[in-house]
């Protein structure tokens, strides 16, 4: 299962935090401060795209924060959910329904650097590829999307982008030359695209899709 947070452990924001150092008997208040909503995005972006089966633990979804043991699980914060963080859960699991290779597909990482990774999910001629940049800096990636078996010259589509601010799935175009897409990744971002498919009609009218 593939889990941010559980039972036994600290929550999940308590490591999206930008403050590690908290006095105990502040504890309580201070681990509602300094949350990177941004960071907690892109763990959810991995949670839903990597392999095994994506696990929510109660309140993850709105945010629910916390800090050591018994303050590790509070009660879900029913009427005040952080509803950006749950809406970007939602979105991310109808990716992962609706997008086979994320499902019982294989994995392939293609490329990695500090703070910087490129991986793909593809299965039966289907590709998702992710890209995370978890720095403080804005960073240009290339990624050698022909390892994914993704076509050397074509579309890959943008799925989901989420970057400090906020997220979106609003459709964007990235160009594969030479077996390799280039793009550009905001601050603590991560980026969900896949391969434009072009439709093609055959002499008998019948249609078909190709990268």
């Amino acid at each position: 299962m593939n889990c941010l947070s559980e039972q036994t452990v600290d929550d999940f924001a308590m490591f999206a935090r930008n403050v590690w150092h908290v006095e105990e008997e502040d504890s309580y208040k201070a681990a509602e401060e300094g949350i990177n909503l941004a960071v907690m995005r892109e763990a959810v972006a991995v949670q839903m795209t990597w392999v095994g089966a994506p696990t929510v633990y109660y309140g993850d979804e709105a945010g629910v924060c916390g800090f050591t043991d018994p303050d590790s699980r509070r009660t879900y914060p029913w009427g005040q959910e952080n509803r950006e963080l749950v809406e970007f859960h939602k979105e991310m699991i109808r990716i992962h329904k609706r997008e086979k290779p994320l499902r019982t597909g294989s994995l392939k990482m293609l490329s990695w650097s500090s703070n910087v990774l490129a991986y793909a999910r593809f299965q039966e001629g289907e590709q998702i590829i992710v890209v995370l940049n978890n720095s403080k800096e804005l960073k240009e990636v290339t990624i050698p999307v022909w390892q994914a078996e993704v076509p050397m010259k074509g579309k890959m589509e943008r799925l989901m982008y989420s970057w400090e601010k906020s997220y979106t799935t609003e459709r964007d175009i990235y160009l594969v030359e030479d077996g390799e897409t280039v793009v550009n990744m905001g601050k603590h971002s991560v980026l969900i695209m896949k391969p434009v498919r072009e439709m093609q009609v055959d002499e008998y009218g019948k249609e078909s899709s190709s990268n």
